[in-house]
């Protein structure tokens, strides 16, 4: 692939990750967040709220130091659900990884 076709499938990748996420925050459906939704059993209705494995997944994310911007995109929830789990993971002894560049104190 010549430089520029690399460029084009760079962007269109983020693209369709930015799709996602934006699908997520306006529970609106388009073809990027209905395949993350199926290819992550986080949550059992779409835009519904995370099962057991999507809140222990996100806890597990939360102690290996990933910052709430890269947790929402990973599993396709928005930044406030991301900072309310947070919250409630620190409140039960969750402790963040220290030295994470771009982690909440």
């Amino acid at each position: 692939m010549t430089q520029s076709e690399l460029l084009i499938v760079k962007i269109r990748e983020l693209f369709e990750r930015l799709a996602a996420e934006i699908g997520t925050l306006t529970n609106t459906r388009t073809p990027a967040n209905d395949a993350a939704a199926r290819s992550k059993p986080y949550r059992e209705l779409p835009g519904g709220p995370l099962n057991e494995h999507g809140i222990s997944e996100m806890y597990r994310l939360f102690a290996a130091g990933l910052t709430s911007e890269e947790i929402g995109l990973a599993m396709g929830v928005s930044l406030s659900g991301v900072t309310k789990r947070r919250t409630l993971w620190r409140r039960s002894g969750g402790k963040p990884v220290a030295g994470r560049v771009g982690q909440p104190a």
